[in-house]
């Protein structure tokens, strides 16, 4: 409970002027768009728009999701239509990490409420922008009080070091 409940953290990565069916790299492309640049200041503008903002977000078609006894991925995949309903989330704090015109990326820290689908985050995030992107890469680096750095390799964890 308290991993799954709590504030998570994740470093994104977005593959700008890019947009797949899953909302990530692995995902069949659907739509793109000639590149262009960004100054780096109409970025921060951006991401200064989510910072603590509390919205109601649109949860992507592949997710885990139930509705009517079946996980939504399962509707997308047979390309059946469902509504989904919106989730409220808030997005506590997010960081500009590096923006690469040349690779076409934008990579960010957020921080955000339990429930948040990133990759409905960078969706918002590009359209807000003026744009399409899909996540390229993705990774949690804390939940709750527990962070990356703490964590053990699998090899390096023994019985005294378990908490019960």
């Amino acid at each position: 409970n308290q991993l799954i409940s709590q504030s998570k953290t994740y470093e994104v990565e977005m593959k700008l002027f890019c947009e797949t069916d899953t909302g990530d790299i692995t995902g069949k492309i659907v739509n793109q768009e000639k590149p262009r640049l960004f100054v780096v200041k109409q970025i921060q503008q951006t991401l200064n728009h989510f910072n603590n903002y509390e919205y109601h977000q649109q949860p992507p078609r592949y997710s885990a999701i139930k509705i009517r006894g079946k996980k939504l991925y399962q509707y997308a995949r047979q390309n059946i239509p469902v509504e989904v309903p919106l989730r409220l989330v808030k997005i506590k704090k997010i960081k500009l990490l590096n923006y690469s015109p040349v690779e076409e990326k934008i990579k960010l820290v957020v921080k955000c409420s339990k429930g948040t689908y990133i990759r409905s985050l960078v969706k918002d995030i590009a359209e807000k922008l003026g744009t399409i992107a899909t996540v390229s890469q993705l990774r949690r680096i804390s939940s709750g009080n527990f962070h990356i750095n703490q964590a053990l390799k699998l090899a390096e964890v023994k019985a005294e070091k378990i908490i019960l």
